[in-house]
């Protein structure tokens, strides 16, 4: 199997700590786990990984960079990661409103996520995620429980 090099942007804060638990839990196929945060947060260890700073050079050599840090993260670096080659997958809302970027809700559209953007040049390898509240996930559970699928 295949084994990708992920890394975390905004690995220290609670949605990359849980982005990191979820890799595991799943038994994705995690070749490198490079986690990235400021530069205040560089040298700290988090689960056997030293964190490095989010820079240009760091991006390198990595699959797929997982966006879990604040909007203004997201845009200073977008440009870079893609410049590195990685797939861009932000958890922020820098991007959401951006109809150059695909939308992409796991379970719900799956084929776009493996199809690359047609014609969009600037949106290529980045990919944005709905905000999605638990309230939400919960209500749409309930209603699925009781046979109602919308």
């Amino acid at each position: 199997m295949k084994k990708y090099n992920i890394g975390i942007l905004g690995a220290t804060g609670a949605v990359g700590q849980e982005m990191m638990k979820i890799l595991a839990e799943r038994s994705f196929p995690v070749g490198e786990l490079r986690l990235l945060a400021s530069r205040n947060s560089a040298g700290k260890e988090i689960n056997g990984h030293v964190v490095v700073e989010a820079c240009r050079e760091n991006f390198e050599g990595l699959d797929i960079i997982l966006g879990a840090a604040e909007n203004d993260i997201a845009e200073r670096f977008v440009d870079d990661i893609k410049a590195s080659g990685a797939v861009f997958i932000d958890n922020s809302s820098a991007f959401r409103m951006d109809e150059d970027v695909p939308l992409v809700v796991p379970g719900r559209t799956p084929r776009r996520s493996r199809d690359k953007p047609r014609g969009r040049e600037k949106a290529q390898g980045r990919y944005r995620k709905p905000q999605l509240h638990h309230r939400h996930l919960l209500h749409r559970g309930q209603r699925a429980q009781r046979g109602l699928t919308h």
